[in-house]
Parts: C-alpha cells; sequence; structure tokens
C-alpha cells in the first residue's frame, strides 16, 4: 500500500508538471474591468486565483493616475515570442507631448503551470527555462550595442500575467522630441520553446508613424522589420519644450581669462557676438562668461530654461585646450550640460585638441564645429589679433584680407564689394541663396581659409552635423 500511495504520488506530481500555461489568443481587445492603482504599488500588488496569478494591474484602461496617451497601437491579430536571444521592438514619433511619462504595453507570459513552487523551486526554474524578467527600454536608434536606453524600467516575471493585458512600464520621465523617431525595446533572458512573453501585434500598417522589429542576437546587429505594428502606447504630459512655431536663437559664449592670450580670447567672444547681434540675434539672448565649470554650467542651464524645440542655441568656447577637454570643462562634463537644451544647438570650440570633442558631443539636434583635428593645434595671427578659426568664422572688418592682399591667398571682398573675412559676416558664403548662412555653409568656408592662412597648413577645422538640413545661424541681407 505505501508503494502505491509513494507511486500515485509521483504520478500525480508530474501530471501537474505537465500542464501547460494558458493557450495563446488573437482578436480585438476588450476589456470590461476598470482599475485605479497608485503608482508606486504598480509592481508589487497581485492576487492569487488556483494556481495562476493575475496582477491586479493587468488592465489599465482607466489608471486616473497616467498622463495622457501621445502614441498608441491598439489592434491585435497575433503575438511574438521574446525568448533568449530575441529582442522586439517597436518605433513611434511623439506629435503633442514633449515628456514621455510612462509605457503601456499589451502582453502576456507564457509559461508551464507550477505545484507546490515552495517544495520544488529549482525544479520549477529548469522546467520554465529560467523565464527571467522582462525589460522595455527607449532609445533613439536600434543601433544600441554599447549604448545606454534613454530610459528603461524592468518587471518581475511574477508581475506578468498568464492572460493578456496592457501591462504598465513605469520608466523614468524623458524629454523627447516632437517629430523624431523612437524605439521602444522589449527583451528577456532565459525562456525556450515552451516559456516566453508574448508581445501582440496588429497586421498591415495599423500605426502610421511606426514599425516593427526583432533581432536575433541579443540586440546587437541586424534588425529585421515586419508588416505590422505592436501594441502598445506611449503616455506624456507637456514639458514647455514643444515647438511654438517661433525660432529665437540664444548663446552662451566663454573665454578663458587670466592667462597671457586672455585680450585674444576675449576678441573672439566680442567679434561673434557682434557678428550675431548684426544679424539677426537678439543681444538679450546672449550670455558671455569667463569659463569655469559652474560658469558653464549655470550658462548653459540659463539658455535651457528659455530656449524650446524650434529655437536655435549656439555655445562657443575659446581657450586653450587639451585631448578630452577645454579649459574649464572636460567634453564629457560639457555633453551632459547641453543634454539640458531641447533645441538645435551648434557647438563652436576654438581650442587645441579640440577634435578631441565630436566622439563626447556627436548626437542628433547638434552640430559640433572644432578648431583643429584632436591631434593639432590651434593657431593666432598677431596681425589679425585673433585665433584663427574664430577670425574666419566671425569677422566683419576683413583685416585679414587688406593686409595681406597681393602677397596671399585672401578672400578679399564680399559679393557687395565690402570687406568681411568672416562666414557668418559674408553674403557669399550663403551658397544655397536662403538669406542664411548655416553652420553647415559656414564649415565650407573655414575649412578652406584656416589651413590656408598658416603657412604650417593646419590647423584643420571639424565638423558634426547631427541634424536635419541645415543649422541657419546669421541673417544676410
Amino acid at each position: 500500500m505505501k508503494k502505491m500511495a509513494v507511486l500515485s504520488l509521483c504520478i500525480f506530481v508530474i501530471a501537474m508538471f505537465l500542464i501547460s500555461g494558458t493557450d495563446p489568443i488573437s482578436g480585438n481587445i476588450t476589456d470590461t474591468h476598470d482599475y485605479y492603482e497608485k503608482k508606486e504599488m504598480i509592481n508589487s500588488l497581485q492576487c492569487r486565483h488556483g494556481f495562476r496569478d493575475t496582477p491586479v494591474f493587468r488592465i489599465l484602461q482607466h489608471l486616473t493616475s497616467l498622463d495622457n496617451i501621445d502614441q498608441s497601437q491598439e489592434q491585435n491579430d497575433g503575438y511574438y515570442e521574446i525568448k533568449e536571444e530575441t529582442w522586439c521592438a517597436q518605433s513611434f514619433i511623439p506629435q503633442t507631448y514633449g515628456k514621455l511619462t510612462h509605457v503601456e504595453i499589451y502582453m502576456k507570459k507564457q509559461m508551464r503551470s507550477m505545484f507546490l513552487p515552495f517544495l520544488f523551486k529549482r525544479m520549477n526554474d529548469w522546467w520554465n527555462q529560467n523565464l527571467g524578467n522582462i525589460t522595455l527600454s527607449i532609445y533613439d536608434t536600434l543601433s544600441i550595442k554599447n549604448k545606454e536606453p534613454l530610459t528603461s524600467v524592468t518587471l518581475s516575471r511574477d508581475s506578468i500575467a498568464k492572460k493578456d493585458g496592457w501591462i504598465l512600464f513605469d520608466v523614468p520621465d524623458i524629454d523627447v522630441w516632437i517629430g523624431d523617431t523612437y524605439y521602444l525595446v522589449l527583451h528577456t533572458t532565459g525562456g525556450g520553446d515552451k516559456n516566453y512573453y508574448m508581445w501582440y501585434y496588429g497586421n498591415g500598417d495599423p500605426y502610421g508613424n511606426g514599425m516593427a522589429y526583432h533581432n536575433i542576437n541579443g540586440g546587437e546587429g541586424s534588425w529585421y522589420s515586419h508588416d505590422f505594428d505592436f501594441c502598445f502606447r506611449t503616455y506624456g504630459e507637456y514639458s514647455g519644450k514643444e515647438p511654438d512655431g517661433i525660432v529665437d536663437r540664444f548663446a552662451v559664449l566663454m573665454y578663458q581669462a587670466n592667462v597671457e592670450q586672455e585680450q585674444i580670447f576675449k576678441n573672439d567672444i566680442t567679434d561673434m557676438k557682434n557678428v550675431l547681434v548684426h544679424h539677426g540675434w537678439k543681444e538679450a539672448n546672449i550670455i558671455i562668461k569667463t569659463a569655469n565649470l559652474n560658469s558653464i554650467r549655470n550658462g548653459i542651464s540659463q539658455m535651457a530654461e528659455t530656449a524650446d524645440q524650434d529655437d536655435i542655441c549656439m555655445y562657443f568656447h575659446s581657450s586653450h585646450g587639451g585631448e578630452g577637454g577645454a579649459h574649464g570643462v572636460g567634453y564629457s562634463q560639457l555633453d551632459e550640460a547641453l543634454d539640458k537644451v531641447i533645441s538645435n544647438v551648434v557647438v563652436i570650440i576654438n581650442a587645441c585638441h579640440s577634435g578631441s570633442a565630436i566622439p563626447y558631443l556627436k548626437q542628433t539636434h547638434r552640430v559640433i564645429l572644432t578648431g583643429c583635428r584632436s591631434n593639432e593645434l590651434v593657431g593666432w595671427d598677431p596681425s589679425i589679433n585673433n585665433w584663427v578659426f574664430s577670425y574666419f568664422l566671425a569677422d566683419e572688418t576683413g583685416t585679414y584680407s587688406h593686409k595681406f592682399k597681393g602677397k596671399y591667398e585672401v578672400p578679399g571682398p564680399d559679393i557687395d564689394g565690402k570687406y568681411r573675412d568672416g562666414a557668418f559676416a559674408r553674403k557669399s558664403c550663403d551658397t544655397n541663396g536662403d538669406g542664411w548662412v548655416s553652420a553647415e555653409e559656414a564649415y565650407r568656408y573655414v575649412s578652406y581659409w584656416v589651413p590656408k592662412c598658416w603657412d604650417h597648413g593646419y590647423p584643420h577645422p571639424q565638423m558634426y552635423d547631427g541634424c536635419d538640413g541645415e543649422l541657419l545661424i546669421t541673417r544676410i541681407n
């Protein structure tokens, strides 16, 4: 009898292990339940129903603590499995809100049922192929190898229901650009043929501003697009940085003080301020400070508080420098400060080795102009009383052309007969005839004249362009 009882118990335990989870379903997403939960409770509250975990936040259609929906796709025709090295992504374009606050994903988990988990935890983990937690990250690209996400949150496996529904991912808030493309990326660890997460999708093109993708190499390498869109909702609130249809311009100009060349650095700043004011910039919108870490951070923060997404900002820095930084600031610190500016920005650095700034500072919505390559020195010419790079950007006097006309090749008079050697002042630099000199047009000019005017044949200005189209700097009347 004892042997029969033991055998019966073993058969019962094995049978319970072989019970599968819920079957996959498809169809329209409907639910008649309303729930309200505080956000801080979302990841912890559960109720039990038999052997099935049912998170109380499963359906969040009327969760009043959420902000407004910006983008969504709710058509449900099938699902894609997320497991092991298979990652999935959905692109989207914010249209209304400049701050993204939450994301909802229509999904569920597929797992074999567990029996007596408190006695058989190791066996259950093996049985469920160690299906891990689920992570949602947001990127501005799918080239994500060695790239930190813009924001990210991980939910435990136990917090995802076996019945399909909307799951809230309460990511840390981020500022987003209206009209830019972003990517929701879902991934996990472990899992297998019987145990995985299911992200539901709608066939065709139900969401016109994005596309679904998958990757089979843990997020590295190629992503493959699909002719469907995953189910998602993004929530947001107004950031105050949304475009208002008016393009204003703001600048922070920094120079190095208390050095032998202080006056030369000051001349660069004065000339830059003057050429901006003479060509469409308001003097009240220009901040001038001596370069140190606090003044740089404060100046950029002040500019960031005022500018919005359709404004144009300038950060100009003239000082000594080395690889990895200019006087008063490391380039990684400068990048961190500039991240607060939700506007298109031209960053101009006149410093030795300033080409080394580009790997630190490059990102979308920035144009970076540097006075030289990372292994070069910038030069100054006592005959013009400026650093050469700054001079050929901002001069309105034509001093170099006047002094060396007939001796060397010089820019000469502008198309109206007046002498201006700085790109931001020259009508001839408006090569596309739109009435503006752009950062890109200015670079083409200085990249020719800066090495030309020095006998050494260097420095060579550098540029990184992360803006769509051209970044319009000075208005040429």
